[in-house]
């Protein structure tokens, strides 16, 4: 029994001490992540080596879901990028492929293969924090690409699915 009431008060002193070295009134930290998909239609590309589309305004990714009950965030990256090429009548795109959210690139090796219906995973090495570009809770993002060859197709989509992650504060 003794050795019970021993071990109960260890653990309530080291909750106390742990606890005491919290700092007081700060702000609150959490780590917020979310996936956005958004479709991208590239049209009259048919018989054209390139392609250029910037999402309009209602057609751009929402992030005030991800806000939440945050008073703010203090960073905002994509982590992950996936493309799917879809209702293209070939069977692939060879093609270098660039995304930008906010107007800024995301940094990633650019050579990509897109076969209609498959997902593809880019691996993005260095994401700037869009933080610092955001005016509003609405991310337009652009897609070029620069085909290897002709493409084969006038009327087809991109579909991006993005994982944000944010760090805010309460």
């Amino acid at each position: 029994m003794i050795n019970l009431n021993f071990r109960k008060s260890f653990v309530l002193l080291f909750a106390v001490l742990a606890f005491s070295a919290c700092e007081e009134n700060g702000p609150i930290q959490f780590v917020a992540v979310d996936e956005f998909e958004i479709t991208l239609p590239i049209l009259g590309a048919q018989n054209e080596v390139s392609f250029d589309y910037t999402s309009p305004a209602q057609n751009s990714i929402d992030i005030s879901e991800l806000l939440g009950e945050a008073s703010s965030f203090v960073e905002l990256y994509v982590e992950e990028l996936t493309v799917t090429l879809q209702d293209y009548s070939g069977d692939k795109i060879a093609l270098d492929l660039e995304v930008s959210a906010l107007g800024l690139p995301f940094d990633y090796n650019r050579a990509i293969e897109l076969t209609p219906g498959v997902a593809t995973s880019i691996a993005l090495e260095n994401t700037l924090d869009l933080l610092l570009f955001l005016s509003s809770t609405s991310i337009p993002l652009t897609v070029k690409g620069e085909s290897a060859g002709i493409l084969a197709d006038d009327n087809f989509t991109l579909k991006l699915k993005l994982k944000i992650k944010g760090i805010a504060e309460m």
